[in-house]
């Protein structure tokens, strides 16, 4: 289970909103405590996908890496990656699937 707290949540939400119609991306930093990972910062990304950004996002691996080192100068964990999905609803799709 991951618990998002609200600052984060809205920090993701605008950054959805602000890179419409392109999927947006970033890193979610937090903590994990007895198998619950909670999320208290949202590190916005950058999409660097060469085609159309409206359905694919791609992270620079350097990116992933600065978001690591962030959340151990914090002393706190990568949680995960977020992006968006826009104008289709919440699912995993099959890259979302075969990436994870």
């Amino acid at each position: 289970m991951i618990h998002i707290e609200r600052s984060p949540w809205r920090e993701m939400v605008n950054h959805a909103q602000a890179a419409y119609p392109n999927e947006c991306c970033g890193a979610m930093i937090g903590s994990i405590n007895d198998g619950r990972k909670t999320v208290s910062v949202a590190m916005a990304l950058d999409n660097v996908s060469s085609g159309s950004q409206r359905a694919r996002y791609e992270l620079r691996p350097e990116d992933l890496l600065r978001a690591d080192k962030e959340a151990r100068t914090r002393k706190l964990d990568l949680i995960g990656v977020y992006h968006s999905h826009p104008d289709c609803g919440a699912y995993f799709s099959e890259t979302d699937l075969k990436n994870s």
